[in-house]
């Protein structure tokens, strides 16, 4: 029983780690692209 909870914490723990990362790229994307989009948009205008 000790040993499945402590399998289930790092399983929970391994998957909270790959959402942050993983979210962390799509915010990091994101911010790239709207960061592209003000430079393209300025030197279209």
């Amino acid at each position: 029983m000790l040993l499945n909870s402590k399998v289930t914490k790092h399983i929970w723990r391994v998957f909270l780690i790959v959402d942050i990362q993983k979210g962390a790229v799509a915010f990091s994307s994101l911010k790239l692209n709207s960061f592209l989009d003000m430079i393209y948009g300025k030197t279209k205008s």
